[in-house]
């Protein structure tokens, strides 16, 4: 691998940012696109274009602009949003890098099930909708997905065909494909796994348990990384994962995999696998922690064909708790650190996604969330201590709109 690549990244959003820097400081030239002119990943890349990254033809014509031989890899890290554009681009120009094939795959949840069910594994039972007006034996409770959403948007839990109707629409008004597949409604507990994949290895970086408020089935509140639980499956959810990559034929790469505990069969259930990493600090923060890594740098030498090492420990535990509330304008927030300030044997990090005088709306995605708290601990038991004070300290005023 030569030390003056130049690197296109589709992609300068918050989740990217990370990326982009430990290009640089590896001393990659790096060239960051983005349909935003205020893209937060701007300012640290060598050169920025303002570009429809889920274009082809745009990106196609800007790379031929700066010459065919210019750049030698087109990257992503945390986002789906170019995932299809970037394995074109690999493939038309010959980049290191995702291929099309597998960003098809990483970005259609239903061609991921077709995977799944090739490689044998358990799955919600599923149908595919090319149309709204698609006819189908739908048993209730169901759950509406599009088949390239990411986030939760467009999903919903529908147990009538009054709420049905209104949930296909909305799934397909989120889908760019034009696509939704419905799907089993399975109880019990969800997992995510973040892995790394090189030359047919996978060294499991972390796995979450999920937690959801009461009533809601699509959007979590907390993930806990190494909880007991998490540790009690490992064994069993990495062998689910090795047999859904080499059959999806998923390598070099990040990926970020979603399973539930079926609670009445106490059986693992495959729902989703995409070649990135999870989001919100996730990549640059939780998977750092967790590993003692530098993971990100892992991941960019994984993509451009170098060998890596890793050796985690799966010890150490994260919490990523999220705050949210009833709907309304937010009127004021507030912490108390004197509740936790001589708390010893954890670290945390919080902050706010509003500002005051935003609107608080109903929690049907990952977008709809207040706040922020992250909880770093040698173990569970001190991160989730330390998770429980800081949300305790923290006061969020919002006033219901008529």
């Amino acid at each position: 691998m030569k030390n003056n690549m130049n690197v296109l990244v589709l992609g300068a959003g918050a989740y990217q940012v990370s990326g982009i820097k430990k290009l640089k400081e590896k001393g990659f030239f790096v060239v960051a696109l983005d349909g935003n002119p205020a893209s937060p990943g701007k300012e640290f890349a060598n050169e920025f274009k303002q570009c429809n990254i889920l274009s082809f033809e745009e990106v196609k014509d800007y790379i031929l602009e700066k010459g065919e031989d210019f750049f030698d890899a087109c990257l992503s890290f945390c986002t789906d949003a170019p995932m299809k554009v970037l394995g074109e681009i690999n493939d038309f120009f010959g980049f290191m890098g995702i291929s099309k094939k597998l960003a098809q795959i990483s970005v259609d949840k239903f061609l991921q099930r077709e995977k799944m069910v090739a490689a044998g594994l358990p799955t919600p039972a599923f149908q595919l909708l090319n149309s709204p007006d698609d006819l189908l034996n739908i048993e209730f409770p169901c759950v509406v997905k599009p088949v390239d959403s990411a986030g939760s948007r467009g999903v919903s839990v529908v147990w009538s065909k009054k709420e049905y109707d209104k949930a296909i629409i909305n799934a397909f008004d989120t889908s760019k494909s034009g696509k939704c597949i419905v799907e089993e409604f399975i109880v019990g507990t969800e997992y995510t796994a973040e892995v790394l994949l090189h030359n047919g290895q996978q060294e499991i970086l972390g796995i979450s348990e999920k937690f959801k408020p009461l009533q809601n089935y699509t959007v979590s509140n907390q993930l806990h990384y190494n909880s007991p639980r998490a540790k009690r499956h490992y064994n069993q959810i990495a062998s689910i994962l090795k047999r859904f990559f080499e059959t999806a034929h998923y390598d070099n790469s990040i990926t970020h995999t979603e399973l539930i505990l079926n609670e009445k069969n106490n059986q693992f259930y495959l729902i989703e696998s995409s070649l990135r990493s999870g989001g919100f600090a996730i990549f640059d923060e939780v998977l750092p922690y967790l590993s003692d890594d530098d993971i990100v740098g892992k991941t960019i030498d994984v993509y451009l064909g170098k060998e890596v090492e890793l050796d985690i420990k799966k010890e150490k535990s994260v919490i990523m708790n999220f705050v949210s509330s009833n709907p309304g304008k937010l009127i004021s927030y507030s912490m108390d650190g004197n509740v936790y300030s001589n708390f010893e044997g954890a670290s945390e990090k919080h902050g706010f996604f509003l500002k005051e005088g935003d609107e608080v709306k109903a929690l049907d995605s990952d977008g709809a969330r207040v706040a922020f708290i992250l909880t770093f601990a040698d173990n569970w038991h001190k991160a989730f201590e330390l998770s429980n004070l800081v949300e305790y300290s923290m006061n969020i005023d919002v006033e219901r709109l008529e």
